[in-house]
C-alpha cells in the first residue's frame, strides 16, 4: 500500500491510498483515521498554495463586478442580466430626457400608469426619475472600470514576476 498526500488548501489535505482508488482521508487532528496515519509516519508537509495566475485574477475580477455595487447607500445586483437591465435602464432614461424632457423628481417618465422603481439586493422598492437612472447606469459603469482597472494592475504585477496575493491587492477598490 502506497499512501499520498493531496493538498487542497492550507486547511484541507486529504491522503489517498493506493489500494482503494479513489479513497481520500480527510487531514486533521480530529479524524482518527488521519491521526493513526501520522503515527504510521504519513504527515504532509506544510502547504504552500500555489501563485496566483492572470486567470485567477479575472475569476476574482468577475467575482467583484458581479457581487453589487452601492449607488446612494443602496446595494444593487450586477450579475449578467441585471447589468443588462441597468444599460437598458439608462439608454431608455437618457432618451426620455433629451427627446421627451423628462424632468427631475418625475418618476412617470418611463410609464404614465406607474412611478419607476428598481428592485435594490435586499429586495427593497427604490423609486428613480430619469436623470437618477442615467447616474445610476454611470455609477455601475465607474464601479466595473475601476475594477477591471486594478485587475489589470495586479495581472501586470503578476507578468512582472511578483508574486500577489489578490484577494489582498491594494488595487482592488
Amino acid at each position: 500500500m502506497t499512501i499520498t498526500a493531496h493538498y487542497l488548501d492550507a486547511g484541507h489535505t486529504l491522503v489517498a491510498r493506493s489500494d482503494m482508488p479513489g479513497a481520500t482521508i480527510p487531514a486533521g487532528d480530529d479524524n482518527r483515521h488521519w491521526r493513526e496515519l501520522v503515527a504510521l509516519g504519513v504527515a504532509p508537509a506544510a502547504y504552500t498554495p500555489p501563485a496566483a495566475t492572470t486567470a485567477d485574477v479575472d475569476r476574482l475580477r468577475d467575482a467583484k463586478i458581479a457581487a453589487g455595487f452601492t449607488f446612494d447607500g443602496t446595494v444593487f445586483q450586477t450579475d449578467p442580466d441585471s447589468v443588462k437591465r441597468i444599460a437598458g435602464a439608462a439608454s431608455a432614461a437618457h432618451v426620455a430626457v433629451t427627446l421627451d424632457g423628462a424632468q427631475a423628481g418625475d418618476l412617470r417618465w418611463a410609464d404614465p400608469a406607474g412611478d419607476f422603481v428598481w428592485i435594490a439586493e435586499d429586495n427593497s422598492v427604490v423609486a428613480m426619475d430619469a436623470p437618477t437612472v442615467i447616474a445610476f447606469g454611470q455609477a455601475y459603469m465607474a464601479h466595473e472600470r475601476a475594477l477591471v482597472f486594478a485587475a489589470k494592475a495586479i495581472k501586470d504585477r503578476i507578468r512582472a514576476g511578483e508574486t500577489v496575493d489578490i484577494e489582498a491587492a491594494p488595487e482592488w477598490p
